[in-house]
């Protein structure tokens, strides 16, 4: 899976602008927890399951930009609280993607590393401020991922490529690890197909 995904991100994600950076440990990862499966370990139903992460969650290994380049060398100490509970499921983190800078726009996701692009026309908007999260998934390049809702953040973006995208109640999912828009309503959400 890591394979395929990988190469799909090879293949389209310059037309669409959806994923930031690769984790680069992600087949050795999946290697590890390819043998886990063979001696009768499967940790949960996402055991090898790779997902894409919004660039405004702590992931380690990948720059948590929230979408602007002042923020491009800002590697976290440790991972977000939901990232730690993924990894612990078994989940691959694949990539981060990009995103409305600093999470400020609903109605696009533009920021300082250029526009992600809608996966059914590339001249309509993909919404945002997950917009990269929904276009990542929507082209196949993971099987779900994680963004962030303060407004509509991931729901707009997921109707605009076509996913169910969840925000859960308020405090359900530690939002520790994830960089604030405002925190008396953001929560992190679920995007997939």
């Amino acid at each position: 899976l890591v394979t395929l995904y990988l190469e799909r991100i090879d293949a389209y994600n310059q037309e669409f602008n959806a994923i930031r950076e690769i984790n680069e440990n992600a087949l050795n990862e999946a290697k590890e927890l390819d043998e886990e499966r063979e001696s009768g370990k499967i940790r949960s139903i996402l055991h090898g399951i790779p997902i894409v992460v919004k660039t405004n969650i702590d992931v380690t290994g990948l720059a948590t930009t929230a979408g602007s380049a002042a923020l491009s060398d800002n590697y976290p100490l440790e991972d977000a609280e939901v990232i730690k509970k993924l990894k612990e499921a078994g989940a691959i983190i694949l990539a981060s993607t990009n995103m409305s800078e600093f999470a400020f726009a609903a109605s696009n996701s533009n920021s300082s590393y250029d526009s992600v692009k809608n996966v059914f026309n590339t001249s309509y908007t993909p919404y945002g401020s997950s917009g990269g999260s929904a276009v990542a998934v929507s082209a196949s390049f993971a099987a779900a991922s994680l963004g962030t809702d303060t407004n509509s953040s991931v729901r707009l973006p997921a109707a605009a490529a076509g996913l169910v995208g969840l925000r859960p109640s308020l405090g359900l999912i530690s939002a520790d690890g994830v960089i604030p828009y405002d925190t008396t309503r953001d929560t992190v959400g679920i995007l997939s197909k």
